[in-house]
């Protein structure tokens, strides 16, 4: 079930997007992932708990199991985080509530444009790597998903310390225009952390010791883009960016 292991990552919204869509892999306590019943329905609601929408969610059946769709119309919804879509869905008989938190941002971005190459770029034997592990795992993957099945959870590791990066400054992350190019290889080197770790060991183990070393390299390199481009009055372009000068203080000596 290669589709189904995204659903761990936080769901972005296009503001002005009006046929925009949040999604939901149903689980159940001690069978994980399954096929829920016909007659789903949601209510979307704001950060603020205010009714925004309802209606009735869509069932697609993938790899055995069922992925959710709930419609939703951002045309006239603020940029903000923690918008909510709450479902009601069935499975042998049994009625479960399950809450998908979502943000309505200015520039979605889910990590797919990092892909095996990027990583090969890297570590030009990684394919050999990934191979085995999804040959551990007893999953059907190729080298290819499994990277970016990778990438999709860097990016939400990446997504993390940008969001503590701008709530430092007292800012949000649905204001932020993400620099994908830039990004691209703060990623890679964060899903090569997670490719390390995944191989198992103890601290003082190899796998863990690269592991340690990519995810510092990942820092690093977000660390070295800089200000990232914002945009604070909602105007669709990102704000100007003016550099004050240093003032030097001279001591005149006599």
């Amino acid at each position: 079930m290669y589709a189904a292991e995204l659903d761990d990552r936080r769901q972005e919204v296009r503001r002005g997007h009006a046929t925009a869509t949040v999604t939901f892999w149903p689980k159940v306590l001690g069978a994980g992932n399954i096929a829920a019943e016909a007659g789903p329905t949601y209510s979307i609601k704001g950060p603020t708990g205010t009714a925004i929408a309802s209606g009735n969610g869509t069932i697609t059946a993938i790899d055995g199991v069922s992925r959710i769709s709930c419609a939703v119309d951002a045309s006239l919804l603020e940029l903000d985080e923690n918008y909510s879509c709450t479902i009601t869905w069935s499975h042998a008989g049994i009625s479960y509530l399950s809450t998908v938190r979502f943000d309505v941002v200015l520039e979605p971005w889910d990590g797919s444009d990092c892909g095996l190459n990027d990583l090969m770029d890297e570590v030009a034997d990684i394919g050999e790597l990934l191979d085995a592990q999804v040959q551990v795992q007893g999953a059907s993957r190729t080298r290819e998903q499994q990277a970016a099945l990778l990438a999709a959870k860097a990016t939400t590791d990446v997504k993390g310390w940008l969001r503590q990066q701008l709530a430092a400054k007292g800012r949000i992350y649905p204001r932020l225009i993400v620099q994908r190019e830039d990004l691209r290889r703060v990623v890679a080197a964060q899903s090569l952390s997670r490719a390390f770790r995944a191989q198992g060991g103890g601290k003082d183990s190899h796998s863990r010791e690269l592991a340690k070393e990519w995810e510092e390299e990942a820092q690093k390199r977000l660390l070295g883009l800089g200000e990232l481009d914002y945009d604070s009055d909602e105007d669709n372009d990102a704000d100007s960016t003016v550099v004050v000068s240093r003032s030097v203080k001279i001591r005149r000596t006599w």
